[in-house]
């Protein structure tokens, strides 16, 4: 492992000492951060080939990992998170949430290096195009602190995945996990939006896509960005682009 970076997120290393020795003596360059804020620079130079973050000390350690995940590059390194328990519910929601590993702080020191190893090998072997995937952009770029961005981002992914079901603000905080109250909080703060404006631009924005793009009628338009009928979407839509859906339309077949 001797040609390999590795970077500790940790906000405190009492716990995990041992791993961080091991990693110094097998890797070129250790980094260890617990400054949320920096982030992104730590992991943009030098780029890491294996992370570490360290989920007993960092609370907020899920929102660092789909940080990584979702605005870095999708695979940018194995990444390896240190759980209390060896077998855990914990555990496997990292997994799901794009961890490469996971381990218990109560793993001994041959088996942390062998995993190690492991992912990496695993990553060595993955096709270049696949590892060479660009960081994803979003209106959210600059936000921080880091949680408020990762909740934005998570109520932007959620939403656009589910449009269908989200009628309201109400809708959309529980399918993030936050409260109505504390979104709108978010989007004011930080976009000059309320959550329902951002709602409704994005529905406008998705109805127009499909209106361009699509022969879908009227009502199935509608039921894709989440209004209960002709009559409602229309209406909505008016309202944000001064014109009708028919008439949106109509104005795309005459420019043609």
């Amino acid at each position: 492992m001797k040609n390999f970076n590795a970077l500790i997120l940790s906000k405190d290393l009492t716990n995990i000492s041992r791993f961080v020795d091991i990693l110094k003596s097998n890797c070129h360059i250790v980094s260890i951060s617990n400054d949320q804020t920096t982030l992104s620079e730590i992991i943009a130079t030098p780029r890491p080939n294996l992370i570490l973050i360290d989920s007993i000390s960092l609370q907020n350690s899920p929102l660092i990992l789909r940080f990584i995940k979702n605005r870095m590059a999708v695979k940018i390194c194995p990444i390896i998170v240190i759980t209390h328990n060896e077998i855990s519910d914990e555990g496997v929601a990292y997994l799901r949430d794009g961890a490469s590993d996971y381990i218990s702080i109560n793993i001994s020191d041959e088996e942390f290096l062998l995993r190690a190893q492991r992912q990496l090998e695993l990553h060595q072997n993955t096709p270049k195009e696949e590892q060479r995937q660009e960081p994803q952009t979003s209106p959210f770029e600059s936000i921080y602190p880091l949680e408020d961005r990762e909740k934005l981002l998570a109520s932007m992914e959620y939403l656009t995945s589910h449009m269908e079901a989200i009628k309201n603000v109400a809708d959309l905080a529980l399918g993030v996990g936050i409260t109505e109250r504390k979104l709108n909080e978010l989007y004011k703060q930080h976009t000059q939006l309320t959550a329902a404006e951002y709602i409704r631009n994005s529905k406008t924005k998705k109805a127009k896509d499909l209106l361009s793009t699509t022969r879908m009628n009227m009502y199935e338009i509608a039921v894709k960005v989440g209004y209960s009928n002709a009559a409602n979407f229309s209406t909505a839509f008016k309202h944000a682009e001064g014109i009708t859906p028919s008439q949106y339309k109509n104005n795309l077949r005459n420019s043609l």
